[in-house]
Formats: C-alpha cells, structure tokens, sequence
C-alpha cells in the first residue's frame, strides 16, 4: 500500500509535464462537478452515497461537503471486488453504517454513486430491459417504475483526475 503522492504518481509512468497538465484541470473539474452535484434534480432527502471505500467514494464524499450537500453513506461493498483489507476497514471504522441494500427501506431512492467510464470500458448497463452503452449514460438516470434513481457525479473523470483530486483536498489516500 502507498500514499497517494507525487512519488507515486510519478511511479505510474506519467511524466511531470502530463502531471503538471492534468493537476492544472482538476480545479476546473472539482468546481464543474460541485455545480452537477448542486443541480441534482431529484428530492435531496432520498438522497444517499454508495461508498465502497474507494477513492471515488472518497472523493464524492469530500465534493458533497464542496457543496454543502449532506446524506447519508451506505456500504457498497462487493464481495470479490472489494479488496478484503478495504472491506475490514471499513467494517471496523464504520460498523453503523447500512448495507446499500437497506437504503430503500429507509426511504433513499436517489444513489449517489462513483461509477467512472475509464474503469468500464464497454459496460452495457440494463435499464428497465433497454441495454445502455456506459460511455452514453446519462448524469442524472431515473428509472421510473420502483423511483429508483441514479447520479454519477465523476463519470466523465479518470483514475488519475480522481487521485490528484484527493492530493488537491490533502485527502490522504492509500493504493494498492
């Protein structure tokens, strides 16, 4: 495990031009991305996150504060993607929080979730039996028949954006 830092950013083969470039769009992204969170046009009390303890997670969490926009977090753990040491910390540190499958019974339909399309390329996603293309998934997708909605505030960032982002916030951030 290691910090998320220049070393490691280094490390990934970047060279401090590109980094210098792509830490030089993360303002520009972070406030654009306060402003789609500010407009988010479903109910703010059926609000919640879906965090997996993953820096996406991590990062909505910090912009949700950017834009003074609270709610609950609920865990979003998925066996077998979910790396074992994240689950167990995030079990232990946040023992109280609820399983995201509770997150209906407690009244929260609008999921606030960090799915990105560099991390699934070519994903079809099933939505109400139609097949969306992930790269044309829309901001906001509400799916109507059970009210169950959809945000995804960094769909359009990368894992490098994201991991600059959480440098920017001094957010400090172990990866594998």
């Amino acid at each position: 495990m290691q910090l998320i830092d220049d070393r490691y950013l280094a490390a990934q083969g970047h060279t401090p031009e590109y980094l210098a470039f792509m830490t030089g769009t993360v303002p520009g992204m972070i406030e654009e991305t306060i402003k789609r969170l500010k407009a988010i046009p479903f109910d703010r009390d059926s609000l919640y996150v879906a965090h997996s303890g993953g820096r996406s997670s991590t990062l909505i969490m910090e912009l949700l504060g950017e834009a003074s926009i609270g709610c609950p977090v609920v865990f979003n753990i998925e066996p077998g993607v979910t790396a074992p040491e994240l689950t167990k910390t995030l079990t232990q540190y946040y023992y109280s929080a609820p399983a995201a499958a509770d997150a209906k019974e407690m009244g929260l339909i609008t999921c606030i979730s960090g799915l990105r399309m560099d991390r699934h390329p070519g994903k079809t996603l099933d939505v109400r039996g139609v097949q969306w293309p992930i790269e044309q998934m829309p901001m906001y997708l509400e799916l109507g028949e059970h009210g169950q909605q959809y945000v995804y505030p960094l769909f359009d960032w990368s894992t490098l954006q994201v991991e600059l982002a959480l440098k920017h916030f001094h957010i400090p951030f172990m990866v594998q």
